[in-house]
């Protein structure tokens, strides 16, 4: 199955050897990221998936003496592709080299590649030898910025994240604090405004994985249950089924969307088994029936912001009881499995309080089953999950994938999640699955025209299954994409891209009553990356968006450049980024260099410029620092002047 992995898969295909690893990431990876955040109007997307990147990169895959369970760390690799490593190990030994791993059934250079990014091959005596070791990494971040509008927080406008991560063998532990912008840095309790802690320990046995604390679920193709990412919302996406289901540690500071309790897999005759129990407080606003004399939530709120009397009041107000099963079996070339999540609150969700919420969630309990399969035939494959609400409601996903030659991948995908169907947890096909019904159709074709060119094109057509005249938001859009990349060299990369979306809105002409208006819009974007030393490297961007039927224009010109120091353990990356647009509909998003653990993907709109310059220096030992300046100039409303926003940045790395 030679897929050709792309996208966000790719963007960390760094040596984990290198100094400061996974953090230049290619041209094409950043454009994707852009993609995310454009598709979803905002960049936390696209800082989840970087994220998660990152933490599989901080603690490889030893591929020699994996079992089943921690070589599914991998996600991006299809169950068929595990049972490939493993039948090969089994037969012929340890693997040493991506090079002899590209040989394997489903394999290819470019995602053996991708595969020792994140992993190791050392063979399994040295890996037993050092299973003992204990290792601890510290992290430490500070950012503070600028506010012009003198914000009103109840707190300091400082953003602060502490990691800790301690493993010894087979344990390992992890520590999150976290305080955003505004938020007070101890609670009335003396307490961090958000904690989260967990414990794994893989014990090699049947009962491969015990976890104690806060962990993320990742079932079946996600309708179920999916916490963190889903798949990238892009129509060139040319890997839509999801790679395997797991139950792995949470370490990330985003507040929302974890499970806080136990859970374990279990592995025994070719079954596996995934199953948890979770008690949680999540935030929500309520409000009190008089009618009734009760309690109720009102809405969930999940943006993890306390930094304000009103979002403060929201915080943990209601106790959500989970549990979940899931059962998944290999026969040969067909997977099965089925999955079970039941989510509890201590208060009811209240009743829909206007005809546009009828089919929202409502109630105090919200149980999902769902069965799903893949199919492999040489190198195409089908695949599908079906799922029914304790509402006798249903979603359901199917895709195939044909790859009639190495060169070429066609992939066809429909997901639907009908009215009335809620999974509180659940997000597929890059759809959430709670009170969202719609459907989804994306169909791309991959191809390699030469060694040094290729080329992508896609269409997604993405429609609500519930609207009226007076919701808001974009009920129906038509998104086309065509991605051409060009390396005529190892030390140079163009890429050209060129993206046009349809979208419905509806605003307000005459006396507040709504109306549907079309939007289209098209973004056409060229990029070079090029190596010009060893240790110099240059990446420049032009993209510019039109809005049809106006004078709407947006127009983004950026030049990076990055450069490490022969004789120091010294690395200097600098931007500097013009732009302007018409409007908010007009903004461009530009991928940055930042902090790890720090994702960032900046929309830029108005009229300005933005530059940064980011130093990482290695102390003696093991301490790693960065540091970073940037600057935004805006033209302020009477376009005379430029109002300046400052950030600075520290990050403080400790590894023992």
């Amino acid at each position: 199955m030679k897929l050709r992995l792309q996208a966000i898969f790719a963007a960390l295909v760094i040596s984990l050897n290198c100094l400061y690893p996974q953090e230049q990431l290619p041209g094409h990876i950043i454009s994707l990221l852009e993609d995310i955040a454009g598709l979803s109007g905002d960049d936390i997307e696209a800082a989840e998936y970087a994220e998660e990147l990152i933490l599989l990169a901080e603690d490889p895959v030893r591929i020699n003496s994996a079992g089943d369970n921690e070589l599914k760390r991998l996600f991006f690799l299809t169950g068929f592709q595990l049972r490939s490593i493993i039948d090969y190990r089994n037969k012929h030994g340890s693997i040493l080299s991506a090079m002899e791993l590209s040989y394997l059934p489903g394999f290819d250079t470019e995602l053996a590649s991708l595969v020792s990014a994140f992993a190791v091959f050392d063979p399994p005596l040295r890996e037993k030898i050092s299973s003992s070791a204990r290792h601890m990494r510290f992290l430490f971040n500070y950012i503070q910025q600028d506010d012009k509008n003198e914000t009103k927080y109840i707190g300091s406008p400082d953003k602060i994240l502490s990691k800790a991560r301690y493993s010894s063998g087979p344990l390992t532990a992890y520590l999150t604090m976290d305080k955003d912008r505004g938020e007070p840095l101890l609670l009335p309790g003396r307490t961090p405004d958000f904690v989260s802690a967990s414990l794994a320990y893989r014990t090699g046995t049947v009962i491969d994985k015990i976890i104690v604390g806060d962990f993320k679920v990742r079932f079946g193709q996600g309708l179920t249950a999916c916490n963190g990412f889903s798949r990238p919302p892009v129509p060139t996406e040319a890997r839509l089924m999801k790679g395997n289901s797991d139950i792995i540690p949470y370490s990330s500071s985003a507040e929302s969307d974890f499970f806080r309790g136990a859970a374990l897999s279990i592995s025994t005759s070719g079954i596996n088994i995934n199953a948890f129990a979770s008690l949680n407080m999540i935030d929500a606003t309520t409000a009190y029936d008089e009618n009734t004399q009760t309690k109720y939530v009102s809405s969930f709120y999940s943006s993890g912001l306390h930094n304000t009397t009103n979002t403060l009041m929201k915080r943990k107000q209601v106790s959500e009881k989970s549990a979940g099963i899931n059962i998944n079996r290999m026969y040969n070339n067909l997977y099965c499995g089925f999955s079970l999540v039941h989510s509890g609150f201590s208060l009811p969700v209240g009743p829909p309080d206007h005809p546009r919420d009828i089919y929202d969630f409502s109630g105090i309990n919200n149980t999902t089953l769902s069965l799903d399969y893949a199919y492999l035939l040489k190198d195409s494959y089908l695949f599908a999950e079906f799922a029914l609400h304790n509402a006798h409601k249903t979603a359901f996903i199917q895709g195939i994938s044909l790859n009639p030659e190495g060169r070429m991948r066609f992939n066809l995908l429909y997901s639907r999640v009908n009215r009335g169907f809620n999974a509180f947890h659940g997000k597929a096909a890059g759809m959430s699955t709670f009170n969202r019904p719609g459907r989804n159709i994306i169909s791309n074709i991959s191809c390699e025209l030469s060694q040094a060119l290729s080329l992508s094109a896609g269409i997604m057509d993405r429609k609500e299954l519930w609207y009226n005249n007076i919701s808001g938001g974009f009920p129906r859009s038509m998104l086309y994409m065509v991605s051409l990349s060009f390396r005529p060299a190892e030390s140079i990369s163009l890429s050209a891209d060129i993206k046009h979306r349809i979208s419905d809105r509806w605003v307000n002409p005459l006396q507040g009553v709504k109306t549907r208006m079309p939007m289209e819009k098209t973004n056409l974007r060229l990029s070079a990356e090029i190596l010009v030393t060893e240790r110099f490297q240059l990446r420049t961007r032009l993209e510019q968006s039109l809005i049809a039927g106006s004078h709407d224009r947006g127009f983004m010109c950026y030049q990076s450049a990055s450069y490490s120091a022969r004789s120091l353990p010294l690395e200097i990356r600098a931007r500097l980024a013009v732009f302007k647009t018409g409007s908010y509909d007009s903004r461009l998003f530009a991928w940055e260099d930042d902090l790890l653990y720090n994702p960032l993907v900046k929309a830029l709109y108005g009229e300005g410029s933005r530059s940064y310059i980011m130093i990482l220096y290695k102390l003696p030992g093991a301490v790693k620092i960065r540091l970073k300046y940037a600057v935004s100039r805006l033209a302020a409303e009477d376009d005379v002047c430029y109002d300046t926003y400052d950030e600075l940045k520290f990050q403080l790395l400790i590894s023992l």
